[in-house]
């Protein structure tokens, strides 16, 4: 019975790395592995300045906030705080890099994020 238990517990194992491996080659490298949540900071005419967490605790504490661009759709109502989703079947992918200078003059660079297929 024990012998069966473990070679049934094997083959399902072994079953289900297979399957991981094939999704792993299906999505598409561009895709960040980061969060599909986007906390909007501010929204302008054609673009949001949003952030995401990159890292969170145990406890779900995010710990490392990355600031990111990210075009502005039309027709759809955007404001300060408002939290959004990447949309299914979507994943970040990082395009290029937005420089700004701040009000203190400091020389800022954040990453500009699109939507992209995940496969």
């Amino acid at each position: 019975m024990k012998k069966s238990l473990l070679i049934w517990l094997l083959l399902l194992s072994g079953c289900s790395f297979i399957h991981f491996s094939n999704s792993e080659k299906e999505k598409n490298p561009q895709c960040a592995s980061f969060e599909k949540e986007i906390n909007i900071i501010t929204v302008y005419d054609d673009f949001l300045l949003g952030s995401i967490c990159k890292e969170r605790t145990k406890k779900n504490v995010c710990t490392d906030v990355q600031a990111i661009r990210l075009p502005r759709e039309k027709n759809v109502l955007y404001y300060d705080g408002l939290t959004i989703q990447v949309p299914e079947g979507k994943c970040m992918a990082f395009v290029d890099v937005y420089s700004y200078i701040t009000r203190n003059r400091y020389h800022r660079s954040i990453p500009i994020v699109n939507f992209v297929d995940k496969k």
